[in-house]
């Protein structure tokens, strides 16, 4: 980048970048595209030729060896074709050799076929860029050390590139070779009456989607591109846009012991929300000063505006999340899914709880007005399925849709299930999800690797929505993750199940995925002794491998950015995944106590919940009294009435009773005959009445199971309990929501 803008690179970048580079190389003198994965041409070329740029020698140590490779693998001619744009910038293979991408595509109406909202987030801000580079062809010479001459295979005199072979293709891939063949000759007329107007307006549209940061939907590819399409339309690299950008870009160096790299994206919001539940799930009290400063953090990184996604979804109010630090354009279904579950569970004061409040409950609707017509989630857009476009040219790399995903569809069906609202919308995500699931029982897992984390997702997001474990699908789930548990216990699945799917759930066990396997794997461990006995076998995994500081080791990659082209190693979810399955799954049937282990064999449907009337919150609460007890109007997402009676309702529990006194609770119980009874009430009233209750069962068959949660602040109004506690307990069998 350095290089295109000012024809230099600092050598002492250079030096420990060319140090890091080597670092990674393999053996055989390959990059791969992640850990332990083959020799990718593509990467290899890149380094290669960033190598040669910062001024290494042929016979240098790691060259001869990554030349061999990449000549054995195909050459310059074989490189992807984000890769070929690459090289065409510095004028080591022809701009011919280019796919073109008309810049007045930039023209076409939103209701157009083929504008630039039909391309997925992520595609469109490279897409634009790309349009303006193609068509005004800059090339940034390069020394004669630095050609990749040596790397060609075409020979007979011709240029690196020139001899690449023309693949066979078929269908839309070779409409789409035969359309830019006329487009190269179109490029090649005068006859363009549109393209000044076309240059103009991806420069407006460029300038207007830069953020505060000097990014461009704070991730490197469409930042890199927009910063090369705004020097070649004409500004200088002192023009204060392109120095907001590459300061901006500064901040994303790492510099580690082995050099000095430059990480893609960052992800402050989805690592803080997640670490905010794991660690409120471990035990944090919810009212700790480190989960409310995250909390505060969080509610100010909320997205007011409107963003692209508003294109195709005018009416919609804005209140959502991105994945970064500043993103405004691009919020995320993923991030405003996890942040209002991180956020209900700290506990704030006065005007910043009301704050929190108003804030899930905009992020509810922005996630429900989002929703795909097949019933799923996408990530950044609603409907961005235009499949036509998924034979671009651009595809071996840059996936171009943005389709609902599994993954994405269970994050989002947990918060409306736990916000206990949206019934419409949770129904279809299921029917999604049955849609979706594999012959073998597993789920595709689009933004992590792979199979394990979309199967994991989705049993959990199935099990808070009320499904039963006992459903034919969800057992064949079940017996996937079982089937796929490692010697040692723990669960592993590499990057290369997407090459190859019959790989899924195949690889050496992480810490992060043997996570995602439990997290969905003790959904029926109260009624498949095979699956207690695996998941316990997978705890063992997590806590032999946590290391003397409390840390897992993790190197492989196990995020994903473009399927079977780029992927991503979060450096947390080696922490915060292990830690929040550890706390889930510490209510396995192992490490029950004896009440717990009877009330988790009862059917959901064969228990009742008791709740003292308290526990509602006094002000603003427009719960009425009906025959049996107060009969909730859920007004608040946040009172512990709402919460505990919308979990026990998922759960499929024969009754709720909010009960304001013992004696309507002893005439509830009367009646409904219950085996199991979860109560929720002051120590005085758990004492005095839960012992007439259960005599009052006692004449039954059966005589019913009792787990009480006393309250953590007694009174006669707005007392409080441990509301996770109390989730787990009437979760018990299943996954709890919180």
């Amino acid at each position: 980048m350095m290089f295109l803008l000012t024809g230099r690179v600092p050598e002492p970048q250079s030096e420990r970048i060319a140090s890091h580079l080597l670092s990674r190389q393999s053996p055989d003198g390959s990059w791969p595209s992640y850990f332990g994965g083959p020799g990718d041409l593509s990467v290899s070329v890149q380094a290669y030729f960033a190598l040669k740029l910062a001024g290494l020698k042929p016979g240098q140590p790691g060259m001869r060896t990554a030349r061999e490779f990449i000549r054995r693998a195909g050459g310059i001619e074989g490189v992807n074709t984000i890769t070929r744009i690459w090289l065409a910038l510095f004028g080591q293979v022809s701009w011919e050799e280019v796919p073109t991408i008309p810049p007045e595509l930039i023209l076409l109406p939103s209701w157009a076929p083929l504008n630039i909202y039909e391309f997925a987030s992520w595609s469109r801000a490279t897409i634009v860029a790309l349009m303006a580079i193609i068509a005004l062809r800059p090339v940034s010479p390069v020394p004669a050390s630095a050609s990749l001459q040596d790397i060609s295979i075409g020979g007979n005199g011709k240029s690196p590139g020139e001899s690449r072979p023309s693949p066979s293709r078929r269908g839309w891939e070779a409409v789409f070779l035969r359309l830019d063949r006329l487009l190269k000759a179109w490029e090649a007329s005068p006859l363009k009456p549109l393209r000044r107007s076309a240059l103009r307006k991806i420069e407006e549209w460029i300038l207007a989607h830069q953020e505060e940061d000097g990014s461009w939907g704070g991730i490197l590819l469409p930042w890199v591109y927009s910063l090369i399409a705004l020097k070649s339309l004409g500004r200088p690299a002192q023009d204060p846009v392109i120095r907001k950008s590459l300061l901006g870009l500064e901040s994303f160096f790492i510099e580690e012991k082995g050099g000095l790299w430059l990480q893609p994206a960052t992800s402050p919001v989805w690592d803080t929300a997640w670490s905010v539940i794991a660690l409120r799930e471990s035990g944090l009290p919810a009212d700790h000063p480190a989960l409310r400063r995250a909390a505060g953090w969080l509610m100010k990184q909320e997205i007011r505006r409107q963003g692209d996604w508003s294109v195709k979804n005018p009416r919609t109010p804005p209140g959502c999340w991105a994945f970064e630090f500043v993103n405004r354009f691009y919020p995320d279904l993923d991030d405003t899914a996890i942040v209002p579950r991180a956020l209900l569970r700290v506990r704030l004061d006065g005007p910043e709880e009301e704050r929190k409040q108003e804030a899930i409950r905009r992020a509810a609707a922005w996630v429900r007005a989002m929703q795909c017509k097949d019933g799923g989630w996408a990530a950044f857009d609603r409907d961005n399925n235009r499949r036509i476009l998924s034979h671009v040219p651009y595809g071996d790399f840059m996936t171009p849709l943005d389709p609902a995903s599994p993954d994405v569809t269970a994050h989002v069906l947990e918060l409306l299930c736990e916000l206990g609202n949206g019934s419409p919308a949770v129904s279809a995500g299921i029917r999604y999800l049955r849609r979706r699931q594999e012959p073998d029982g597993a789920w595709y897992g689009r933004w992590g690797v792979n199979y394990l984390y979309g199967t994991g997702l989705s049993l959990a997001a199935l099990a808070a929505a009320g499904e039963q474990p006992e459903e034919v699908w969800i057992q064949k789930a079940l017996a996937w993750l079982e089937a796929c548990q490692n010697p040692d216990g723990g669960w592993g699945e590499s990057c290369h199940s997407y090459d190859e799917p019959s790989l899924r759930g195949q690889g050496p066990s992480t810490a992060s995925q043997s996570a995602w396997a439990l997290l969905g794997l003790r959904v029926s461990t109260s009624n498949r002794k095979s699956a207690s006995l695996r998941l316990q076998r997978g705890i063992d995994y997590l806590v032999a491998s946590q290391r003397s500081d409390g840390q897992w080791l993790e190197q492989e990659y196990t995020g994903t950015g473009f399927p079977r082209a780029f992927y991503l190693r979060y450096d947390l979810y080696r922490l915060y995944f292990p830690l929040l399955a550890l706390a889930r799954c510490g209510n396995a049937p192992s490490d029950l106590s004896e009440p717990e282990r009877l009330m988790s064999r009862i059917p959901p449907g064969q228990r009742v919940l008791l709740v003292s009337h308290c526990l509602r919150k006094s002000s603003g609460c427009q719960a009425v009294q009906g025959k049996w007890g107060l009969e909730c109007r859920h007004c608040t997402q946040t009172c512990a009435v709402h919460r505990l009676s919308e979990a026990a309702r998922r759960r499929g529990y024969k009754g709720v009773c909010i009960a304001p006194g013992g004696s309507m609770a002893l005439s509830y119980v009367r009646r409904t005959q219950p085996r199991g009874i979860v109560a929720v009430a002051c120590r005085k009233e758990l004492e005095q009445g839960m012992q007439a209750v259960s005599a009052a069962a006692a004449s039954s068959a059966v005589r019913p199971a009792v787990l009480a949660i006393p309250l953590t602040k007694d009174g006669c109004v707005d007392t409080e309990v441990d509301v996770p506690r109390a989730l787990q307990t009437i979760e018990l069998g299943g996954t709890p929501n919180v």
